[in-house]
């Protein structure tokens, strides 16, 4: 009985400590549009290893859309790989998509707000589970590349504009959308780190 007793317990300490961290929508946006480049700096991974042929950049630590592990896993981040020598610099966006629906999203095209032209999407991974009758639960990688230059674009029309993000939208073959966002704070931090281990 005591060992029931104190499952029981434990079960229930858990689940507060859950709510407790727990935030509405709202509380979240403001929090995201809160962060500062030095955050994202901060949390920036940089593999530099001189073993292997290129350095490589992710800002995928410094926000993660999806708030639990379960649910829609819908998130972007930017990533880059610098050769240490000759060879062809790759910048990034890089999307993943869920949704229990009828069809992939089949990604084809993106479009931004402002400041740069639309471009071919590639998807890179797909999931499909749990399906029903109807739908099943597709999990969907994708990216398209930019460049350099069209990262200060961004971030020159995101300051002209005084907002804090930009906003994009893939477009699928499937008909439905995938829209998403980068912070200003997290394509600066993403921009100054490429430099600094460009060759």
């Amino acid at each position: 009985m005591h060992a029931k007793t104190a499952l029981l317990s434990y079960i229930l300490t858990i689940a507060t400590a859950g709510c407790a961290t727990t935030q509405t929508p709202e509380e979240r946006e403001l929090e995201f549009l809160a962060l500062s480049q030095a955050h994202f700096t901060q949390s920036l991974s940089v593999t530099d290893d001189p073993l292997n042929s290129d350095v490589r950049i992710n800002t995928r630590t410094g926000w993660r859309d999806y708030q639990f592990s379960f649910g829609p896993r819908d998130d972007q981040f930017l990533r880059a790989s610098l050769p240490r020598g000759e060879g062809v610099v790759v910048l990034q966006a890089y999307v993943t998509a869920e949704a229990n629906t009828t069809a992939a999203l089949q990604p084809v095209s993106v479009n931004f707000e402002h400041s740069v032209e639309a471009r071919t999407v590639d998807r890179v991974n797909l999931d499909v589970r749990s399906c029903s009758r109807n739908s099943c639960i597709y999990y969907e990688e994708m990216v398209f590349d930019l460049t350099l230059a069209e990262i200060n674009q961004l971030i020159t029309g995101i300051e002209d504009r005084s907002h804090q993000v930009v906003r994009f939208r893939i477009q699928g073959l499937s008909g439905r959308q995938r829209d998403g966002r980068f912070h200003i704070s997290e394509l600066r931090a993403f921009r100054d780190a490429v430099v600094a281990h460009a060759n």
